[in-house]
């Protein structure tokens, strides 16, 4: 098949394409577990807000953007996963005129630039929530969130493909700042939890569930930044086992997120719902 110009990098050109790894089994499992977590971002991204709205509460407001903003990119990604299924073909190649877009490291690139998004969004949230101001120290993680977005979407990731040999493969760069802006949303998460966080919660209704809830998000967060790690070690290793341990890290990773969120979501804002499913 003749390939016209590469979107967005005619570099990527120059890539192999990888076969779908999971088969028949994990293609359906990956989906469901996909699905789920899809609808829950999609549901808390949406309800922080409409809690930002009826509030006018600036944090409230980061904390939407960034789950907005991964479950946008996150549904492309889906997309671009289930076609690299049906085509067999990791470049997920989509021809249009004199273009062929390389449709899955293209959303991968965007999915991973999400992913910064909500990691320094979700900062935001807990370090304006602390401070009630934006400190230089908070500009500079900013800093270092938006130079991580232009990394994750640098085209030598090679995001699903074989690189040419010889050439520059920034994965493990990526990956480092993955698991750095990570752990520093998480630190300040939870540093804001005893500053704040938990004296403003110990005077509400349900203070006791509503502090547990709220914990159990924070180590689910710090789970899923542990599983990120975990998911970027097994990509590299191409033993036939690797595949199986990484499709069960995959689905541990994303339940890990939608579940930290929601029981984020449950125990700050505390919606109507939540009061008549926890009402004693």
């Amino acid at each position: 098949m003749g390939m016209g110009t590469v979107f967005p990098w005619p570099i990527w050109a120059k890539a192999s394409p990888r076969t779908y790894p999971y088969g028949d089994l994990g293609f359906i499992f990956i989906t469901l577990i996909g699905v789920i977590y899809l609808i829950l971002m999609w549901f808390i991204g949406i309800s922080f807000y409409k809690a930002f709205k009826a509030s006018s509460r600036r944090e409230i407001k980061y904390f939407s953007i960034g789950l907005l903003s991964i479950a946008f990119f996150d549904t492309l990604h889906s997309a671009g996963n289930a076609l690299f299924y049906f085509l067999n073909d990791s470049r997920v190649p989509i021809e249009i005129g004199s273009v062929t877009i390389y449709y899955l490291p293209f959303a991968t690139s965007l999915s991973t630039m999400g992913l910064f998004i909500c990691y320094t969004m979700i900062y935001l949230y807990a370090a304006v929530m602390m401070r009630n101001q934006i400190a230089a120290v908070d500009k500079f993680v900013i800093l270092l969130g938006i130079t991580s977005i232009f990394v994750g979407f640098n085209p030598y990731n090679w995001w699903h493909m074989v690189p040419p040999e010889g050439a520059i493969d920034t994965k493990p760069l990526t990956g480092t700042l993955i698991l750095i802006m990570g752990f520093i949303t998480a630190i300040m998460f939870i540093k804001n939890y005893r500053v704040r966080l938990k004296r403003e919660l110990r005077e509400k209704p349900h203070s006791v569930i509503r502090l547990k809830l709220t914990l159990i998000g924070i180590i689910l967060l710090v789970a899923q930044i542990f599983l990120m790690t975990l998911h970027g070690t097994m990509a590299t290793i191409k033993a036939p086992w690797a595949a199986t341990a990484l499709l069960i890290i995959t689905g541990a990773k994303l339940i890990s997120l939608s579940l930290s969120v929601t029981f984020i979501y449950i125990g700050t804002i505390w919606p109507a719902w939540a009061e008549k499913i926890f009402k004693k």
